[in-house]
């Protein structure tokens, strides 16, 4: 699965991204909603692994640079009674300002 933009490209992640993962994972800012602490460079290593492998996370890259700068994390609430759509997107801070729209 590849989404295309001009400036951005959507993926899955790779053993590659655990760089590029560790850099937006240990920023405060990035994560201050979720329910873990800012990640080590060993936890993010062992983290893109999960990731490579969970359908669910989608790489956010940018194109000029071919770099990860975040990742969606799509996945189905409660499938049986009602279909929800949970849809959470973290960006490196120095690049929250790119917006990217994909038509599904």
């Amino acid at each position: 699965m590849n989404i295309d933009t001009d400036r951005l490209y959507l993926r899955h992640f790779n053993k590659h991204d655990a760089e590029d993962l560790f850099e937006y994972l240990s920023q405060d800012k990035v994560i201050k909603y979720e329910p873990y602490n800012v990640f080590s460079k060993q936890e993010a290593y062992k983290e893109v692994v999960n990731r490579s492998n969970d359908s669910s996370f989608i790489a956010v890259c940018l194109r000029e640079r071919n770099k990860l700068i975040g990742n969606l994390y799509c996945s189905m609430i409660n499938p049986q009674k009602l279909i929800l759509i949970k849809l959470v997107m973290f960006l490196m801070k120095n690049f929250r300002g790119l917006v990217m729209l994909v038509k599904l």
